[in-house]
């Protein structure tokens, strides 16, 4: 049984014949009265403590169970962002490589066209050079079955020496036509 302080002061006793001094009695009662009030109100103190300790606890227990969720949900989501960074890297690697192999096909392409338009260059240079030997060859041929040139007979000779330089026309003079002798004499007497 727990005592109070108004269990103390109201606490009487009876009187008997050679008992205790009344007054010694009264204030020893006062002082464990005040001892058990400053008792009970250093428990209700510890009590109110213990109970705020109680909920701090609990909010710093709900706080930290609230920081381990959110510390869970952080690292999830940085592994989620570097699974996700590492999946488009790759993707942008395969993409590069992809785009890589493509242009090298076009480049392969373009390489083979060119070199197919030089090798046609180069076969049309040959046959073009073989044509033109050709006909350079039948025109020699045909120089050289022509023969040598018959002399001029004595007498247009003659009228062709005696002829004065004025009578060659203008225009084969500055053209270039006429016979080769002449233009030959032409040039010469100028």
């Amino acid at each position: 049984m727990s005592l109070t302080t108004q269990d103390v002061e109201n606490q009487v006793f009876k009187e008997r014949f050679r008992g205790y001094d009344q007054d010694e009695v009264d204030q020893f009662l006062d002082r464990v009265s005040e001892s058990i009030g400053e008792l009970t109100r250093e428990r209700d103190r510890l009590r109110d403590r213990i109970s705020e300790l109680e909920r701090g606890a609990e909010q710093v227990g709900e706080s930290g169970q609230t920081l381990q969720r959110t510390l869970v949900a952080a690292q999830r989501t940085a592994d989620a962002t570097i699974d996700e960074a590492r999946a488009t890297a790759e993707q942008i690697i395969a993409d590069a490589h992809r785009r890589a192999g493509e242009e090298e096909q076009q480049a392969l392409e373009v390489l083979d066209h060119v070199r197919r338009a030089v090798e046609e260059l180069a076969r049309f240079r040959s046959e073009y050079r073989e044509q033109v030997a050709s006909v350079i060859a039948e025109q020699l041929a045909l120089l050289d079955r022509a023969g040598e040139l018959p002399e001029l007979p004595e007498g247009l000779r003659a009228l062709g020496e005696q002829a004065p330089p004025t009578a060659v026309p203008a225009h084969q003079e500055h053209t270039g036509n006429g016979p080769p002798e002449h233009r030959r004499e032409s040039g010469r007497e100028r």
